[in-house]
């Protein structure tokens, strides 16, 4: 982010941070997974691909 932005991440750095392998090893700490619950957006983690996906975590917010 530049200093001239109004603090909200381009969608080119929101690309790259859900496509880091990084954010994927941190998920499993519950440490980060205790902080997504706070946040104030819902956030739902798959793992697999097609017919084979399935929801490994989903913060608070997401939940109904």
């Amino acid at each position: 982010m530049s200093a001239a932005d109004d603090g909200v991440p381009s969608s080119q750095q929101v690309d790259q941070l859900l496509g880091s392998s990084k954010l994927a090893l941190a998920l499993e700490s519950d440490r980060y997974k205790h902080l997504l619950d706070h946040a104030p957006v819902a956030v739902a983690v798959s793992r697999g691909s097609g017919a084979e996906q399935h929801v490994v975590y989903i913060t608070r917010r997401s939940r109904i």
